[in-house]
């Protein structure tokens, strides 16, 4: 029943953002004629969550003339897996089955428990009371007996519960981790799409469409060698799809665009002296037929009986001279109404009703442009009727204005302002015409244009290919959409780099099974040279600090993500990954490096300079020790911080000297002053030692607040 599926394959697929391109392809040879002399082939299936709008045919070797798509029903895949899981069917009923046991059990238990024991035994009064023992006995006995039994099997069928329980969550969990292409079930529906063709068609057709449940980021890893002089950075995409369909050896490609994002292109309007000329027609716009109405008079004669006129009602005696007046005018209007109209223009067609406008040959409007909104036509001249008269005014300005002017004046109309001419403009979802119906007889509308929904434009696939549809299909598509995981810890979604997007490939095809977990996907892999240095701040602390300087060896930008450094093969840190240009240098920060060692030490002195001793200098002596224990050349970068004097403090002079050349230093992140900072390289297993002295020279009298000594 119907046009059989040609089977495809997913040959490439682009992950955006969010959501993806899926490109199928699927050979043209042995087509068969359809009945009106083309060529019809389905190509499937395609997942329920494939976007209506989005899907786009391509032939190698002949040019399509129409494509829908449709629901239809599939074949089973035999490399699928089946629709329904067996074995945790099974466990769900065994899980049941134990539940209901154990419930059982706990009642027969509860009515054990509930059963009264034999009172006194009734006699005379002259006789006591006794007490049947024996059946109280036999009663603790039974119950007892019983008891146990149920408690026991109470017992073991708990423990075969929880065991039933935890065989079922892992079975879950499984299918919960596997992917969601699966077989179809009997009569069960997927998307295709029906490409038309005016010829028997061959080569190749490529068949596009976009799916929303996808999602990529990106993560690095950083390999260096133990001396920290080269390696190699590797790109990996962490990939996650849920749209009902495997990817299987598919050409990868990764974007940070959006996919939804429309633009269109701007039209810039040229500016002309001279007389105004009406809009270019738009592109895609069709004239509406003429007479549509008439389509419907073979039917409103042969099957709709027009209602018998009801009598005319007396129409009410006016009450006073005001709604005498008025009556009179109303029934002036009706006995114009009766005279015929003049007969049309020559060229102008038949004759319209009363009320037609005279811009569509005659005949009236069709109601397809008044349900887009088109102006409503104005209502032609009667014939002999002499001119509409203009607008009179209230008040007594308008006597005033009148007053003076020639009578010849007063009786001359305006001369008529050209009107334009009512123009149609169409919507965007007007234009696609192989989803407008047109009104039937029987609906509120008749004859006029409407957009058919997608699960209209289904059912009429499917009953044409003999299938009953009775269920909802706009329940069932809105219930078919599925979700992909969160990122994973410390991954972020891909962004625009400086307002520019960004593709990636990947280096093999690769397998993305639709399971909603993200997976690892190799990208790209460039050698890169580094150049390792050490950072120490000794006045705060003894750790050095090792860094590597490197530049960026992609051809794109390095997009947030986590990166993984290895050195020498062993997993070293995590560091997160900034943008970064392709060709930018940054540094990577590597933690303490304890082979490389610094101590600080300080002295203080305070003398007297200056004629007669009035001047004070105030000498701070930093001596720094360095020893490199690396079986490498070790350049360790010092950084130091002097005291500046305050502007206006010029009692004060700060000055500083040293066996090293010190250069000032100030971070990029913020200000600082008196920084300073020098370059020392340390051969393997060498020891070094710097003086820095720095002298604060101030008034005799005076003393630095907070004590001479700095350091």
């Amino acid at each position: 029943m119907g046009v059989p599926i040609r089977e495809s394959r997913v040959a490439r697929v682009t992950v955006f953002r969010r959501g993806a391109q899926v490109e199928r392809w699927c050979e043209l040879a042995g087509a068969e004629p359809d009945g009106d002399g083309t060529y019809r082939v389905r190509v499937g299936p395609l997942p329920l969550l494939a976007e209506d709008d989005s899907v786009e045919v391509h032939a190698s070797e002949s040019a399509p003339l129409a494509q829908r798509v449709v629901l239809a029903t599939t074949t089973q895949d035999p490399s699928l897996p089946p629709p329904e899981d067996e074995e945790l069917e099974a466990a769900r009923a065994e899980v049941f089955r134990l539940e209901a046991r154990s419930v059982a059990l706990r009642e027969a238990i509860g009515a054990l428990d509930g059963i009264p024991l034999v009172g006194r035994r009734a006699t005379s009064d002259a006789a006591p009371a006794t007490i049947p023992v024996e059946a109280r006995r036999a009663l603790l006995a039974m119950r007892r007996e019983q008891m146990e039994g149920l408690h026991g099997e109470l017992a073991e069928l708990l423990a075969a519960l929880r065991d039933a329980t935890r065989a079922r969550d892992a079975l879950e969990s499984r299918r919960l981790r596997a992917s969601t292409a699966r077989q179809t079930r009997a009569h069960e529906l997927r998307k295709a799409v029906d490409v038309s063709f005016r010829e028997s068609p061959r080569g190749v057709l490529r068949v596009r469409y976009r799916v929303a449940a996808a999602r990529w980021c990106p993560a690095y890893t950083l390999r260096l060698d133990e001396g920290l002089r080269g390696g190699a950075l590797e790109m990996r995409a962490l990939v996650a799809q849920r749209t009902g369909e495997d990817w299987t050896g598919a050409e990868l490609t990764l974007s940070s665009a959006k996919p939804h994002q429309h633009v269109d292109l701007p039209e810039p309007t040229s500016i002309r002296i001279g007389k105004r000329q009406a809009p270019p027609a738009r592109a895609g716009w069709r004239e509406p037929p003429q007479g549509a109405e008439a389509l419907f008079a073979d039917f409103d004669r042969g099957y709709r009986k027009e209602p018998s006129t009801p009598p005319p009602k007396p129409r009410p005696r006016p009450t006073s001279v005001r709604a005498e007046a008025k009556a009179e005018a109303a029934a002036a209007a009706a006995a114009a109404a009766a005279v015929p109209m003049a007969p049309p223009p020559p060229g102008a067609g038949p004759p319209g009703p009363v009320g037609a406008a005279t811009g569509f040959g005659g005949a009236a409007p069709p109601p397809m442009l008044q349900s887009m909104g088109a102006p409503a036509p104005a209502r032609p001249p009667m014939a002999g009727a002499a001119p509409p008269a203009p607008p009179r005014r209230r008040g007594s300005v308008a006597k005033k204005k009148a007053k003076g002017r020639p009578a010849a004046d007063l009786a001359m109309p305006a001369p008529p302002e050209e009107e334009a001419e009512p123009g149609v403009t169409a919507a965007d979802r007007l234009l696609a015409y192989g989803a407008l119906r047109l009104g039937g007889p029987d609906e509120g509308k008749r004859g006029a244009l409407r957009m058919a929904s997608a699960a209209e434009r289904y059912r009429e696939v499917l009953e044409a290919d003999g299938h009953a549809v009775s269920f909802d299909l706009q329940h069932f598509l809105r219930h078919a959409g599925g979700g992909v995981d969160a990122f994973p810890p410390r991954t972020q979604e891909p962004r625009a780099v400086d307002g520019f997007d960004h593709v990636f490939f990947a280096s093999s095809p690769v397998d993305v099974p639709s399971d909603g977990a993200f997976r690892g996907v190799p990208v790209v892999t460039a050698t890169l040279e580094a150049s390792p240095h050490f950072v120490c701040v000794p006045r705060e602390a003894d750790d050095v600090f090792r860094f590597v300087e490197t530049t960026n060896p992609l051809d794109a930008p390095l997009l947030p993500g986590p990166l993984d450094v290895y050195v020498g093969g062993k997993y070293l840190l995590g560091r997160a990954v900034e943008v970064r240009p392709a060709g930018a240098t940054w540094a990577l920060g590597l933690g303490v490096e304890q082979r490389v060692k610094v101590a600080r030490n300080t002295r203080f002195e305070e003398r007297s300079a200056g004629l007669m001793g009035r001047a004070l200098e105030l000498v701070h002596v930093i001596d720094i020790d360095l020893e490199n224990h690396t079986e490498s050349e070790a350049s360790v970068r010092l950084r130091e911080r002097v005291p500046v004097a305050r502007e206006g403090d010029d009692d004060v002079e700060v000055s500083h000297e040293s066996d090293v050349t010190w250069r000032t230093y100030e971070p990029e992140s913020r200000s600082l002053r008196g920084g300073l900072e020098t370059t020392v390289t340390l051969a393997p297993g060498a020891k070094r030692s710097i003086q820095l002295t720095y002298v604060v020279r101030i008034s005799a009298k005076h003393e630095l607040v907070g004590g001479n000594r700095r350091e």
